[in-house]
């Protein structure tokens, strides 16, 4: 069976951040028969990884999950307007895969602006 991942599978989620915040993206696996082989995050259809040094994943218990859940996190450091797009998360063993997708907005935080008249 493959791997069941504890949100829908199908349905995409939409988080939203502001500039300049870390992302973070957590996803919690259920392994059944196969042991889980390989865990995948990607952001606009390429693989991220830690070579990027905004990039931290971490997944739990990765050598033990033969049968049992793993949680394997994302975290972006310093979001840009260009971090907004799709990121997905693919998890795969031995009987198969499941794909889940996050629709991510990066929005920018207005700051307020005092404006001075500059006759007076």
């Amino acid at each position: 069976m493959p791997p069941s991942v504890i949100l829908n599978v199908g349905q995409v989620y939409t988080p939203e951040i502001v500039v300049g915040e870390t992302l973070i993206l957590s996803v919690k696996i259920t392994v059944l028969d196969h042991p889980l082989t390989t865990v995948t995050w990607m952001q606009q259809g390429n693989i991220l990884s830690e070579v990027d040094e905004r990039v931290t994943i971490r997944n739990t218990d990765m050598i033990l999950a033969t049968i049992g859940s793993v949680i394997s996190t994302l975290q972006l450091n310093s979001v840009s307007i260009q971090d907004s797009g799709s990121f997905s998360f693919t998890a795969n063993n031995a009987a198969g895969n499941n794909t889940l997708r996050f629709l991510v907005t990066v929005i920018c935080k207005s700051l307020d602006t005092e404006f001075v008249n500059p006759s007076i």
